[in-house]
């Protein structure tokens, strides 16, 4: 895992490549606020990779009082936080809501 990238600041994680062909994948314009070590947004890395989802990621400040970029979008301090303009989804906590989600949009 690309641990070290995501630390200094959003990043897009590479997807499989699914060789040549004669039409371009579009990609999802994910988002995703999270905390290195927590296992919440473990979780929901795991699952986006699981899938191949390409996605950016905001690494919050340990402390719920300085987290107001991810306040800002869901209206609370946890995470982790999924972004989903595309769809519509401008915030979307908890881990097993976003999974369910991602396995219902971008499952195969």
């Amino acid at each position: 895992m690309a641990f070290g990238a995501a630390l200094c600041g959003p990043y897009t994680r590479p997807t499989r490549s699914l060789g040549a062909s004669s039409y371009q994948e579009v990609m999802p314009n994910l988002e995703l606020y999270e905390l290195e070590g927590c296992p919440y947004c473990a979780k929901v890395t795991k699952k986006l990779d699981e899938l191949g989802l390409e996605y950016e990621s905001h690494m919050v400040p340990r402390s719920h009082a300085d987290r107001t970029e991810v306040e800002e979008v869901s209206g609370q301090t946890g995470v982790p936080v999924l972004v989903d303009p595309d769809n519509g989804v401008e915030g979307m906590p908890e881990s097993d809501d976003i999974v369910e989600y991602l396995e219902r949009e971008y499952g195969s």
